[in-house]
């Protein structure tokens, strides 16, 4: 062991580190709540007690931190909308050859009706997840089984 280490002076200055996260945390808390409130960060320094150069490293993190989440969930709101429009898309298709007078086997008809009730269901089912169904025109979930049973999907 080194003869310059000192392990009590190590052990205090990792939990002064500690604490000084801990309060630069608690502070941009309070920062986060009085933006929210509408406060300049003159007024929150003033409040606070803190430099105002700090109070807006706070407010450029807090705000960096805010663009962070949007863009990880625009990601997956991309996503979603991907999912929506490849969706549309193949339900359009599956209508088109229904509606097609080209297309006389009952078969193939059956088959693209169960195509478009698993592609209903499927966006019904994500709309759940994702708690948006009961927000539009309502669905009603039992008659779609019924549809589904009924075609043997």
């Amino acid at each position: 062991m080194d003869a310059n280490i000192n392990p009590q002076q190590m052990s205090q200055d990792v939990a002064e580190e500690g604490s000084k996260r801990t309060d630069i945390l608690v502070r941009q808390a309070k920062v986060r709540q009085l933006i929210a409130q509408g406060f300049k960060a003159s007024e929150i320094a003033a409040s606070l007690g803190a430099n105002l150069r700090t109070v807006e490293r706070d407010i450029i993190e807090i705000r960096q931190g805010i663009l962070n989440e949007i863009n990880n969930s625009s990601i997956v709101e991309n996503a979603f909308v991907d999912f929506f429009i490849k969706n549309d898309e193949l339900q359009k298709e599956a209508w088109e050859q229904y509606r097609s007078e080209s297309i006389h086997n009952e078969t193939v008809r059956l088959g693209l009706l169960k195509l478009l009730c698993e592609l209903s269901t499927k966006k019904i089912e994500v709309l759940k997840d994702l708690g948006f169904v009961g927000l539009g025109p309502s669905v009603n979930l039992q008659e779609m089984n019924v549809i589904k049973q009924t075609l043997g999907v």
